[in-house]
């Protein structure tokens, strides 16, 4: 109990200041969550106080943003080419940011890091994956990330799978999404992995396989006998249900329970 109340200082104090996320807290929190989920079954973790921060006041809240902007501002204008260039132009000084001066700011336009992305790679980084937008016309814009990053994404969907009920450790997981979308999918997989849950990515095959695969039934220990979570998208669920249909298929050949598209 000790540890799982001092990972919630932890989280807060990284949400409060903008602070780098501590990967052992993090760990401290699902471990947590999945202790809750265990002790009350399926009762919903967002009614837990697990992660409840303080109240803000709007005046606090403001300042609290002003702030973490100013840190972000900075630390992007002394580790990063791009920013570095751009607040010179600008003649801003980022630690002296005030709410009119975030307006005299550009939106940074995909060409910039279609055509330059090492200029946004923090001097300090270590970066471990490349990846690249999949829905970009032509050339696709790519960002590089660093292992710290990826694991922090990883632990934070974890976190937010168990605090929705999303995902549990009995689940057998179904990804048919694209092969190139490999930030989503290599997230969403890590985290499915974290909380125990039984992964299985088939990406954008024939739907007649994917629908063999929701209804293949499974003998693995712990886990449910078929598919019962799908993450893919609303065009080939669509497909999926037409295909489905013309071949015959009933609700009670599958195990779906939930449904993720986006």
């Amino acid at each position: 109990m000790l540890e799982t109340a001092l990972a919630q200082l932890r989280f807060a104090g990284s949400i409060l200041f903008g602070t780098p996320f501590s990967r052992r807290a993090l760990d401290h929190l699902i471990d947590g969550l999945l202790a809750h989920q265990q002790e009350f079954g399926v009762e919903d973790c967002r009614n837990s106080e697990l992660l409840s921060g303080p109240a803000l006041d709007g005046q606090t809240r403001r300042a609290m943003h002003l702030r973490r902007f100013r840190t972000q501002a900075a630390r992007a204008a002394r580790e990063t080419p791009h920013y570095h260039t751009l607040f010179a132009q600008l003649a801003v000084d980022p630690m002296r940011l005030r709410y009119e001066d975030i307006a005299r700011i550009p939106p940074t336009p995909k060409e910039a890091l279609r055509n330059t992305p090492d200029s946004f790679v923090r001097r300090t980084a270590r970066p471990c994956l490349r990846t690249t937008t999949t829905g970009t016309t032509g050339r696709p814009t790519s960002i590089a990330f660093s292992a710290y990053e990826m694991q922090t994404y990883v632990a934070l969907e974890a976190i937010g799978m168990l605090v929705n009920r999303q995902i549990a450790p009995d689940d057998v997981v179904l990804i048919s999404s694209s092969s190139r979308a490999s930030l989503g999918n290599t997230c969403f997989a890590g985290a499915c992995a974290r909380i125990g849950a039984l992964v299985c990515p088939s990406g954008l095959v024939d739907p007649e396989i994917t629908l063999g695969l929701l209804a293949e039934l499974h003998h693995v220990p712990g886990k449910k006998p078929r598919v019962s979570y799908l993450l893919t998208y609303p065009s080939y669920l669509g497909e999926l249900i037409e295909v489905g249909r013309r071949l015959g298929y009933r609700p009670a050949d599958f195990g779906l329970e939930r449904i993720g598209v986006g």
